[in-house]
């Protein structure tokens, strides 16, 4: 179930669909409250897609906190 999930999100994503992707792993993580490691996958899934969205507007912005960040 995670496996297609994850396929799912990154064709979503491959397609410029970041927020149908988004609003797929909010249904999702709704349905694995009651799973917390399910839960965790799917919130990672959900950073990983909301990083790529951002990243892809702001990559300038993105790639210096990573830097900064790093450092610390």
């Amino acid at each position: 179930c995670y496996d297609a999930l994850k396929q799912d999100v990154e064709d979503l994503e491959n397609s410029e669909r970041e927020v149908e992707a988004e609003n797929i792993l909010a249904q999702a993580l709704k349905k694995a409250s009651d799973k917390p490691h399910e839960a965790y996958e799917i919130e990672m899934l959900l950073v990983e897609v909301l990083i790529y969205k951002v990243s892809n507007f702001n990559f300038p912005i993105i790639y210096w906190m990573a830097i900064n960040l790093a450092s610390d």
